[in-house]
């Protein structure tokens, strides 16, 4: 048997094993965590340890309460689930954090975010305590299946922890608290000295925790006299020889830095994608227009962001305590600032600077992810106390240290010779939170079985059955002295019964074993090739010759996942790889995992790995621990495609995302060679040969340049392949690109403002896009028409002025033609514009729905339902009973979320299939009357009766009943029962189904 734990990440507990007594001490010593756990990852790595054509199983214990637990509904012989009882109702804090006001530093704001996961509205009581301190006490109500973003303003000191708990007793208690540890950090000071920048200084000004100062030019003596500033950017002004600090020059160029200026660039292009950075996370500046920029030479110190075919344009230097980020262009000259990338660039670098001085000052993790905590540079030592008390010492030179115990939601401390500090870590998982099963697991792995089939439970006997021998022997004893008889029977006995019980304990002798089990494991990856083949086959071969009795071999092939071409045995495996494997990735943690679950009991275990060490899939390191806990020694065998030989590849294609018609461009490749070697290049454009070159590569990097220009309009792909008789591995000869060829993009705007409100049209325009302006009303608006455009615009149009079928249209352009849409909201558009229901609905990514709670709801509505069975006359699929289920959902599909329904389902007696409830998004409604079945008689009258009696209790504004049946039913007072009825306050409607209905009743 082998224990997987399904954690965060699937982990090995325990090899294959027969020792029932180990796996005793490990089933008692498991606890449960509070950390998410990844039971369908767990399930497939498990699987991968099945030995092929067996009956080997993966046997599951769940509740069943797990992401992706309906694919196991089909019943399957290699998995077999234990279900696991449990509550089914818990609500949650699944978001809990702190923010800076954007517009008030000083002050913060507190955000916890709530759901209910249960099948019915619920209050509950909601404290936040910082310390000691109470700061709310309140009673929250959440809807079923509903949530709550609650946001509180808080004035107090960002120093301490915050805790967030609801006070309910539900069935999963460790998500009803919330916890963070608040640090109170000074703002960031920003110097800016320019001309001025309004967009820059607007910006600035709205983030949070920001101090600007601004001035005309550098003062050095007011600049020492002051406190210094945390970050100062110069704007087209010239900077001294900057200090150690953090710095922002804006066209600018400081004498002390490895940057100088060679002259002007006019209207360049990025032509490279970004250098992975910090401050380039999340940056797209693609299209970036600029009129000049300057043309500089740069030092290797640092790293160009992002570059023009003549300069870069954005250069970042960290040396020591001094950080730098260079923007060769004017903002002012540029669409910068009018894209999000503005914003995101200078969040970044003030990120960069100042790490964690901005809007969030709350410091969690989510359960089972390790942190990085900080190690001064002269300790070596870091004690972790855990949330139940315990220490964890780590010893490390480096820093910072990677803490890995973090399955405990609460509040961690840590502390070094020279430093000290607090993290919290919090569950944070929706998937985990919902603990209703996703599936009837029990009906997963056993077809036919109940969900709720008791299982045989063993009732341990041997301690009634010893004291009865022992009383047995005690009785002997005594009857053999009281009668002077020999006790020499006894005594025999009484050691052979003591032998016995000494050997169901299972003692064993430990002594030295030459039981071996090898396991070759040879990587099959593309990076190996055929080198890991050959030298596998060798040592086999080797092997064979030198074979032993008490030595077992297995071969493990690998790629991106293991596969056993022959599990230990005695004798060597033949070297015959019929693996079919994804080559394309490499996987040695898994490979390592797989071949120690396969060394037996009692035998020492040996691993040859034969690979070339590129791993780009899974983490060896996670497997050390185990391989020592097992004593399993791991041997390497380090193979290379190229060993010996020539190795020839791209390693870069740079070309222009995007050129004007006519405008002439470069297409540079990159070639690694390890040697001298002739090769021939070739270029295709769009599958046909463009150019054709014959090179000598050198030892290194080889560049090679080609010239090329378009008018054809649209998308073109250039591919760049290289060939050469010296080449080893031709996978990575080809690259690709594609470069868009595009006149002034075309944009149709529909706007229902005023002419001198068209911002959308202005700013469209400065950025050179081809803008046409219309009224929505009067726009034919056909899909000819629209196809020539690359971008529609609605700005602020209420849907009374697109008809459905202009709204079709749009929904065509966009789904079929691929066409963009930009919707700006407004007083006249989405929910208040009558979006709702409509073809835009359809294809924007916003739920029109108004987000408004109602107390009280404002319709309560009824469906009498005949289900008797003279309504299952019909086809199948198309019987009256169907018809009534299809009406009652497109009814109730036209209701506000905050309106309350009810089902009343009748034959010859009435029951509730539904009682009443808020309708929400509806999803029950269609799953309760797929339930009925057409049986039994007609008693229209008795369930009318109850539909006054359930409706007449109802608060509402609106209360209607709406009945669908045939009208076959016993003749009574209805006339009289819907005027009591309409006294109440109470509408009734009918809906005759069938050909054959009383409509006369109806």
């Amino acid at each position: 048997m082998m224990v997987i734990g399904a954690g965060p990440q699937p982990r090995l507990l325990a090899p294959f094993t027969g020792d029932k007594r180990r796996l005793r001490e490990l089933a008692r010593d498991l606890e449960a965590t509070d950390a998410p756990g990844r039971v369908k990852d767990a399930i497939l790595f498990a699987h991968a340890f099945l030995k092929r054509g067996s009956s080997d199983q993966v046997v599951v214990i769940s509740d069943g309460a797990f992401s992706g637990a309906e694919e196991f509904t089909k019943a399957a012989a290699h998995y077999r689930f234990v279900s696991v009882g449990g509550g089914r109702d818990n609500i949650a804090i699944i978001g809990f954090e702190v923010r800076r006001h954007p517009e008030q530093p000083a002050s913060a704001e507190i955000m916890v975010h709530l759901r209910n996961f249960t099948a019915k509205a619920v209050r509950v009581p909601l404290v936040l305590t910082m310390g000691e301190n109470t700061l709310i006490r309140e009673t929250i109500d959440i809807g079923a299946d509903d949530r709550r973003v609650l946001i509180y303003p808080y004035d107090g000191s960002l120093n301490g922890t915050l805790v967030a708990r609801l006070e309910v007793d539900d069935d999963f208690a460790t998500d009803n608290q919330a916890y963070l540890v608040l640090s109170e950090l000074p703002p960031v000071r920003v110097l800016y000295i320019g001309v001025g920048n309004p967009y820059l200084s607007q910006l600035l000004r709205f983030f949070a925790n920001v101090q600007l100062t601004t001035a005309a030019r550098w003062d050095e003596e007011s600049a020492q006299s002051g406190q210094p500033f945390d970050v100062v950017i110069f704007d087209r002004v010239a900077p001294p020889a900057l200090p150690p600090g953090n710095y922002i020059l804006i066209d600018t160029v400081a004498p002390n830095l490895p940057i100088h200026v060679l002259g002007k660039v006019q209207n360049p292009r990025i032509v490279a994608p970004l250098a992975k950075h910090p401050l380039t996370d999340g940056l797209n500046l693609g299209d970036l227009r600029m009129n000049e920029a300057l043309r500089v030479g740069v030092g290797g110190e640092g790293i160009a962001l992002a570059r023009a075919e003549q300069s870069p344009l954005l250069y970042v230097l960290d040396k020591g305590k001094l950080r730098v980020l260079f923007i060769g262009f004017d903002l002012m000259a540029s669409d910068l600032p009018l894209r999000v990338a503005f914003p995101i660039l200078f969040h970044n670098a003030l990120e960069w600077f100042q790490p964690r001085r901005l809007e969030f000052p709350g410091q969690t993790t989510q359960a089972g992810t390790p942190i990085a905590l900080p190690l001064p540079i002269n300790d070596s030592a870091l004690e972790v106390t855990l949330p139940n008390g315990k220490k964890e010492v780590l010893n490390s030179t480096t820093s910072p240290v990677i803490f890995a115990d973090t399955f405990q939601a609460g509040f961690y401390s840590f502390k070094s010779a020279h430093r000290d500090g607090r993290f919290a870590v919090n569950l944070f998982d929706e998937n985990e939170s919902q603990i209703i099963p996703r599936t009837k697991l029990s009906e997963a792995g056993k077809k036919g079985e109940a969900e709720n089939t008791p299982i045989e439970v063993g009732l341990p006997l041997w301690p009634i059955l010893l004291a009865a021998v022992l009383l047995v022997l005690a009785l002997e004893l005594f009857l053999a002295l009281r009668q002077r008889m020999p006790i020499y029977p006894i005594i025999l006995r009484g050691t052979a019964l003591a032998a016995l019980g000494f050997a169901l304990f299972n003692p064993r002798i430990f002594s030295s074993t030459t039981a071996l089990d090898v396991i070759l494991g040879v990587d099959l990856s593309r990076s190996v090739g055929q080198e890991g083949r050959e030298k596998a086959r060798e040592i086999l071969g080797a092997a064979d010759r030198i074979k032993n009795s008490n030595t077992r071999t297995g071969l493990l092939t690998f790629g991106s996942a293991p596969e056993w071409e022959s599990l230990p045995r005695e004798g060597i495996p033949a070297g015959e790889f019929s693996s079919r494997l994804d080559r394309d990735e490499t996987d040695i943690q898994a490979a390592l995992q797989a071949a120690v679950a396969q060394v037996g009991e009692g035998r020492q275990g040996k691993i040859l790995l034969i690979s070339d060490g590129n791993e780009n899939r899974g983490e060896t390191s996670r497997v050390v621990p185990l391989l020592r806990t097992q004593g399993v020694q791991v041997w390497t065998l380090p193979v290379s495609l190229s060993r010996g030989r020539n190795e020839i590849y791209l390693s870069d294609l740079t070309l222009p995302r995007q050129v004007d018609s006519a405008e002439a461009y470069e297409i540079r490749g990159s070639i690694e060679s390890l040697n001298d070697a002739p090769a021939r290049v070739r270029l295709l454009r769009d599958g046909v040969l463009h150019a054709e070159r014959e090179l000598r590569l050198k030892a290194g990097s080889n560049s090679v340049t080609f010239h090329d220009s378009l008018t054809e309009r649209g998308n073109h792909t250039y591919e760049l392949l290289v060939e050469s008789p010296d080449d080893t591995l031709a996978e990575n000869n080809l690259l690709q690109g594609v470069v868009a060829v595009k006149g002034p993009p075309r944009v149709l705007v529909l706007s229902a403002q005023t002419e001198n409100q068209h911002v959308i049209s202005k700013v469209l325009r400065v950025q050179g896009y081809a803008v046409v302006e219309a009224s929505p009303s009067a726009h034919p608006l056909t899909l000819s028409e629209l196809s020539a455009y690359d971008l529609l615009v609605l700005d602020n149009v209420p849907a009374f002025q697109l008809s459905h079928a202009k709204m079709e249209t749009i929904e065509k352009y966009v789904r079929d033609l691929g066409g963009g849409l930009l919707v700006i909201g407004g007083s006249q558009s989405y929910g208040a514009g009558g979006y709702f229901r409509t073809p835009l609905e359809r294809i924007l990514p916003v739920d029109m729905r108004p987000p408004a709670r109602l107390e009280m709801p404002h319709v309560a509505l009824l469906f009498v339902l005949d289900k008797s069975g003279s309504m299952g006359a019909g086809g199948e699929g198309s019987t009256k009973l169907d018809l009534a289920k299809a009406a009652a959902i497109a009814a109730a599909d036209i209701m506000n979320p905050s309106d309350q329904v009810g089902i009343l389902a009748f034959d010859a007696s009435w029951d509730w299939t539904l009682p009443f409830r808020q309708v929400g998004k509806g999803e029950w409604i269609s799953e309760r009357l797929s339930s009925l079945e057409s049986d039994g008689g007609t008693d229209l009258y008795k369930a009318m009766l109850e539909a006054h009696r359930g409706i007449a209790a109802k608060q509402a504004a609106i209360k209607h009943v709406i009945v669908l049946s045939d009208g076959l039913t016993d003749k009574a007072d209805f006339h009289s029962l819907a005027a009591r009825m309409a006294r109440d306050g109470i509408t009734v409607s009918t809906v005759s189904v069938g050909n054959d209905a009383d409509v006369q009743l109806m």
